[in-house]
């Protein structure tokens, strides 16, 4: 008789376990499902892109970011800022992309957009100062964009596997003149000096470089770079 006690209270303290590691499976498996659910229809958001698609049903709210001086000058750039948000399949997705800039004048209170339209995709932008030996700040001589224009890989969306365009910019936002289109990547630039800036840049696979005036934004002749193992 004391045998069958001493085995039914293991048999019990056995089923207890079991019960309580079957309980502890349910709810790891519970977890990792609401999990994985709530991963997969969460809200997803991405940066420089813009939705094209007028399929889609897309709520679009244009705000302005943060202000950024303009080294040594007094000027202010306020970057327009698109901020869409669309249903897809199971998720919402939000996009948040620079659209324009408005260009402030500190002194005057004169302002004026870098664009006419808000309808394109401003993937970079970049101050470009004079090269100088002095700690003081360097004066900016212009200011370099990159801007999609085309959706050129027809997927109904402005991102940055689109070509884009090479602009330039006067420091106050004026005398915007694009001198480069249908870009790939830029691969860098350097001031030679007050007067001209190279700068690198790939299109259809190959690379090239051009000398730009900071006077007017005129270039030189593109030149291509040689390809490997050939000069």
């Amino acid at each position: 008789m004391e045998e069958n006690k001493v085995f039914r209270l293991i048999w019990r303290f056995n089923a207890i376990i079991i019960m309580g590691a079957g309980l502890l499976a349910i709810a790891v498996l519970a977890f990792s499902a609401i999990s994985i659910l709530g991963s997969v229809t969460r809200e997803r958001q991405v940066s420089n892109v813009v939705n094209l698609n007028q399929e889609s049903k897309i709520e679009e709210d244009l705000r302005f970011g943060e202000v950024r001086e303009i080294t040594a000058t007094p000027y202010l750039m306020l970057p327009l800022s698109s901020h869409q948000s669309y249903d897809r399949p199971s998720y919402q997705k939000t996009t948040d992309s620079t659209r324009n800039f408005l260009f402030f004048n500190s002194e005057t209170g004169k302002r004026h957009w870098l664009l006419e339209s808000n309808e394109y995709l401003i993937i970079s932008d970049n101050t470009i100062a004079e090269p100088t030996l002095e700690s003081q700040p360097n004066p900016v001589l212009a200011i370099l964009y990159s801007i999609v224009k085309e959706d050129t890989d027809e997927n109904k969306t402005l991102n940055n596997n689109d070509s884009f365009s090479i602009a330039l910019s006067k420091p106050d936002g004026l005398e915007y003149r694009e001198i480069l289109t249908e870009i790939e990547r830029i691969l860098g630039y350097k001031v030679i000096d007050r007067e001209t800036l190279v700068l690198f840049y790939q299109k259809e696979n190959k690379a090239y470089f051009t000398n730009v005036s900071f006077n007017d934004f005129s270039f030189s002749q593109p030149e291509e770079l040689p390809t490997v193992g050939k000069n």
